[in-house]
């Protein structure tokens, strides 16, 4: 019944690869994208802080950070969250098979990324829009994509002990192969 079950949570788009793999490539993947998030997101947050200190008028630091990302800005993060993806899934470092959901997490990560650019653009050329639909919309797509790369990371980081073990063992048969050939 528990093969069953892995079997078909296996077949989920974009995270059913997840139950091969182990709790150190979750945490490992946790640690890289939480540092990535704190170092690519200090000009929103270290921003909202210094205009939260300087501020007069009695507004807490959400209401602030809110307003610093209300015209979508968080779009723009989205497609630097999702290169990594792209490169992760297509690298062909991996002798043990294909990488994990690739294609279901390029088409979502393409979607997400036409979308931005679409808005981008209409932003750029002076189009109106609706700031709270804007907003909702950047922070969902910022989520999504985050998820994304956390997800392409834990995979990565699976991939990569099982390739580093082939490897270790590739090397031990060499070396065994050549000792063999010298006596």
């Amino acid at each position: 019944m528990k093969i069953l079950i892995i079997k078909m949570l296996e077949k989920l788009p974009i995270v059913g690869g997840l139950v091969n793999c182990c709790a150190a490539d979750f945490t490992t993947a946790a640690k890289e994208v939480l540092s990535t998030l704190l170092i690519a997101l200090s000009p929103i947050w270290l921003g909202t802080l210094f205009l939260f200190i300087r501020a007069n008028e009695k507004r807490d630091y959400i209401d602030i950070l809110i307003d610093s990302v209300r015209n979508g800005e968080l779009m723009l993060y989205c497609t630097a969250l999702l290169a990594p993806v792209f490169y992760i899934t297509s690298s062909d470092k991996y002798s043990i098979g294909v990488f994990p959901n690739k294609l279901s997490s390029n088409i979502t990560a393409i979607i997400i990324l036409l979308i931005t650019t679409a808005v981008y653009t209409m932003q750029r050329i002076g189009s109106s829009y609706n700031n709270n639909l804007m907003l909702k919309l950047s922070a969902i797509l910022f989520f999504v994509s985050l998820i994304i790369l956390f997800v392409n990371k834990v995979y990565n980081y699976s991939k990569l002990d099982t390739y580093m073990d082939i490897s270790q063992q590739e090397e031990k048969n060499f070396s065994a192969q050549l000792n063999q050939r010298r006596q």
